[in-house]
């Protein structure tokens, strides 16, 4: 029993001094290639942003969902896209975006004299017209005739967005415009999601503020050759990439790299469909409140840069009553925003409250509104669904944005006082 007992001290101490002695030259191995003492090149080791901190867990980033740069879309409705419709146009839709994701034409100007920044969801960008036909350069090119100024009408909108991804993309992106007004036009986008959602902080794979993926990743720079791997292997290159990178490379010690790491499934109607068909509590108190809430930092925010905010309700064609034999577009709107387990009463009330919510922060901020639900007839001919506004609609979407804007600002004095603050920029 004692000599096995002493044995098995024996062995202990034997492998620890293996192991202690194994890392002690490790150690001095490392320090003299670091050092130049061995012939070869000291490499350094670089995780992510800051030095020898690895990427491990939750990596959190702002979603920012605006369009990719530089991208042409062609587009022609299928007959499953149609059904969702009631008169849209069968034809090829073209869509092209400048290097900052802007929709094209846009900033048609280098040096403007007054840019026009619009924010929203897809009732702004207006996917389904040609691209003169968009409101936000419509209201530029209308503005620019009667005013003989340079005007940039900048169209930010993008299909989903509710207006607090429309504040993210005014703080990263419009500002660098140097925009000396900022339209906004929400309701629908922020109205579904803060009745499935329940908040604008929500997990919600594609309509998420920030989005969040346990990544458990290593991104690290082994002699300009960028090593990617996962979970056991990446705690193990890591640990090798701050301990001993040098040796590790000679030795080839390093896990294998993986480099074709999973890509996210995109998130389609169908999904859209299952996560947003369980019945939810109708507060709709409290979905005015935050809708409330994102206009008004909206606006303070375009304020503390000195960007003159504009508020517009949202046209509409919705029916008064939903009927026995509702339009294709309203039936299959309902159905596919998960909103059809509201009974279209409720659902109409709130539509509504929402406009109305834009108007009473509009007056109570003293923000100058633009009302379109109120100046817009529901005219079949001027929206191709419930919401969202044909070639036509739009020029007069336009049309009345720009007399408005007229009549809100001197376009001519911000032209003049934009090229007065030019100098001191520079100067900067």
């Amino acid at each position: 029993m004692k000599s096995t007992k002493f044995s098995l001290c024996k062995t202990l101490q034997y492998t620890a001094t293996v192991l202690l002695s194994s890392l002690a030259g490790l150690g001095l191995l490392e320090f003299a290639i670091a050092y130049g003492l061995i012939p070869g090149t000291p490499i350094v080791i670089q995780f992510g942003d800051q030095l020898g901190t690895p990427n491990f867990g939750p990596k959190r980033v702002i979603q920012l969902r605006m369009h990719s740069p530089n991208t042409l879309s062609r587009y022609t409705p299928d007959a499953a896209y149609l059904a969702r419709t009631d008169n849209l146009e069968v034809r090829e839709y073209v869509s092209e975006t400048d290097e900052k994701g802007f929709y094209k034409p846009g900033r048609v100007h280098a040096r403007p004299d007054v840019v026009i920044l619009f924010l929203g969801g897809s009732t702004t960008e207006n996917f389904f017209m040609n691209a003169e036909q968009r409101f936000p350069h419509a209201t530029a090119h209308i503005l620019e005739q009667r005013t003989q100024l340079r005007i940039n009408g900048i169209n930010a909108g993008m299909s989903g967005n509710v207006t607090m991804h429309s504040v993210n993309n005014l703080l990263n992106f419009g500002l660098d415009e140097r925009p000396q007004i900022a339209v906004l036009m929400e309701n629908i986008n922020d109205y579904a999601v803060l009745y499935h959602e329940r908040t604008y902080w929500n997990s919600h794979p594609d309509r998420a503020l920030i989005k969040e993926e346990w990544i458990a990743q290593t991104e690290a720079q082994i002699s300009g050759v960028p090593v990617r791997s996962r979970a056991i292997r990446g705690f193990w290159n890591s640990l090798l990439a701050l301990t001993i990178p040098n040796v590790s490379v000679r030795l080839h010690l390093f896990a294998p790299v993986n480099n074709n790491l999973p890509v996210q499934r995109q998130f389609g109607d169908e999904d859209q469909r299952r996560r947003w068909s369980e019945v939810k509590p109708f507060d709709l108190d409290r979905i005015a409140e935050d809708f409330s809430r994102a206009l008004s930092t909206f606006v303070f925010v375009a304020r503390a840069w000195d960007v003159q905010p504009v508020l517009m309700t949202q046209p509409n064609r919705w029916p008064t009553e939903l009927g026995n034999n509702p339009p294709n577009s309203v039936r299959n709107f309902l159905f596919r925003k998960g909103i059809a387990s509201i009974d279209y009463s409720q659902f109409k009330l709130g539509y509504d409250r929402m406009n109305d919510e834009i108007r009473i922060v509009a007056k109570r901020l003293n923000v100058p509104l633009i009302d379109l639900a109120a100046e817009i007839s529901p005219a079949a001919e001027k929206f191709h669904d419930t919401i969202h506004l044909t070639g036509n609609g739009s020029v007069e979407a336009a049309g009345i944005i720009a007399d408005y804007l007229a009549k809100f600002f001197d376009l001519k004095r911000l032209a003049e006082e934009r090229h007065a603050r030019a100098p001191q920029r520079q100067n900067r």
